[in-house]
């Protein structure tokens, strides 16, 4: 449930840039990824910063920290190039949220588009706002992806899913959900694939934090 001036959402992030090993994105460390395709590295300043409860000054926060519901949390991210960013939010039941982009919740305009612009700083949900932990505890996980090329395969299969949970179609949203973990699991550099995913697209910047929602 959304609360004025924020948004609940479950919690889960994820940061670790793969080509370098894990940043902490406590430190303000920029996500690097090496593309074999490109000429040079695709580069993101990413940071992750929580208050807890409705007092306090924003901290950051790194991979294996623990929150607690009703704690509110941001994401902040600079990209060095104009790209196309992908935020997925999964939850301990395994739910999917996408959290970038987004163009309004709940009826509330953010207007957080694709492509990114290169040298401009974004900040998740909006400015003067953010997430919120709602009362569903566990292990929780944020994939942040970035890419030169948009990721239609991505952008369909959320669509898909938004489109079931407003038919309230249960079945169909798992079998979507299971789908679109699949794919932003396989959008990770060392990630086991069967063969039937030769094909699939890799991000060029892959980053992923995970905390425990108490």
């Amino acid at each position: 449930m959304k609360r004025v001036g924020y948004f609940r959402y479950p919690a889960v992030l994820l940061v670790c840039a793969l080509s370098a090993g894990c940043a902490s994105p406590s430190r303000g460390l920029p996500g690097i990824a090496y593309d074999p395709g490109a000429s040079k590295l695709l580069n993101f300043q990413e940071s992750y910063k929580y208050w807890a409860g409705d007092q306090g000054a924003f901290k950051p926060f790194m991979n294996g920290a623990v929150l607690y519901s009703g704690d509110h949390y941001i994401i902040q991210f600079t990209p060095s190039e104009d790209s196309y960013v992908y935020i997925f939010q999964i939850d301990s039941n395994q739910g999917v949220n996408q959290l970038f982009p987004m163009e309004s919740f709940k009826g509330v305009k953010l207007d957080n588009r694709n492509p990114v612009q290169a040298g401009m700083t974004y900040i998740l949900p909006a400015q003067n706002k953010s997430f919120v932990l709602d009362d569903r505890t566990g292990r929780e996980t944020i994939y942040f992806m970035a890419s030169r090329q948009p990721d239609q395969t991505l952008q369909e299969q959320y669509e898909a899913l938004s489109q079931a949970r407003q038919e309230q179609r249960a079945s169909l949203i798992k079998q979507l959900q299971e789908q679109l973990t699949t794919s932003i699991k396989t959008r990770g550099l060392g990630t086991v694939v069967s063969n039937q995913a030769q094909g699939a697209r890799r991000a060029e910047q892959v980053s992923v934090v995970t905390f425990e929602h108490r």
